[in-house]
């Protein structure tokens, strides 16, 4: 007979940021319109990036159903960036189809602190505003609250970093949610449900740790991966993946 611990399982969605308004600042510069962009090392989205958003927290409802999952308690966790966050919030929206959820941020997820941004972004920007401001002002509203993620016990990225450094702080964290918020889970449901909300550098780095066949360059706005990982007590990591899949490209 199984144990319990071996019947759980978890549906993680990794989901990359909206459209940023950075990436059309040239065609704004020329037709002289207003970027919106408060801080340069910290977009914000485009107002297509948040339908894309939303639209994603539509599709991801589907894809919880079509899984089994649709009874399951599901958190939303996400890069502290501003693009994130406003993803995060928009997908909240379209996914639960209220505004009264909750996101929570962990700096694993971050972008790669890369010495181009110039200013370490987890110390400076939008996200040090005041939680309820942040609400109103950047994230329309779409959410109730933004908790840290009080479980991370990770150090903060530290800017600069390289790929390296970045490759090995991400795949740590990615692996220390899933342990903290499935594995280790106080409630220990039979099913659960994580959506990371993060940047496309990860894509292909969780991919060819988790499924060396799969691999695609210039991911599109709100692409999503789906894993589903079961407890493991034989791997050094807690779990295993089970299965991986490129829901939207």
């Amino acid at each position: 007979m199984e144990s319990t611990n071996e019947q759980r399982e978890c549906f993680v969605l990794w989901v990359r940021h909206g459209e940023r308004a950075d990436n059309l600042y040239i065609q704004n510069l020329f037709c002289r319109q207003n970027t919106g962009i408060e801080y340069k090392f910290d977009p914000p989205l485009t107002q297509k990036g948040k339908q894309q958003a939303q639209f994603a927290g539509q599709r991801i409802k589907e894809y919880i159903r079509d899984g089994g999952y649709q009874e399951a308690k599901a958190k939303i966790i996400s890069s502290p960036m501003l693009r994130t966050l406003q993803t995060a919030a928009y997908l909240a929206n379209g996914l639960f189809e209220n505004n009264t959820s909750e996101i929570i941020t962990n700096s694993q997820l971050c972008v790669k602190l890369k010495p181009g941004l110039k200013q370490d972004p987890l110390k400076k920007g939008t996200y040090k505003q005041k939680e309820q401001e942040l609400i109103s002002k950047y994230l329309d509203g779409m959410i109730k609250n933004i908790q840290q993620d009080e479980l991370m016990n990770l150090s903060n990225p530290s800017f600069p970093e390289d790929n390296e450094v970045f490759n090995d702080r991400y795949l740590k964290g990615f692996k220390e949610i899933i342990n903290n918020h499935f594995i280790l889970d106080a409630e220990q449901s039979k099913k659960q449900v994580l959506i990371l909300v993060s940047h496309h550098k990860a894509i292909n780095l969780l991919l060819k740790m988790y499924n060396k066949k799969l691999r695609y360059n210039g991911p599109s706005y709100c692409a999503t991966l789906g894993f589903r990982v079961v407890p493991d007590e034989n791997s050094k990591d807690g779990f295993k993946i089970t299965h991986t899949k490129v829901f939207y490209k």
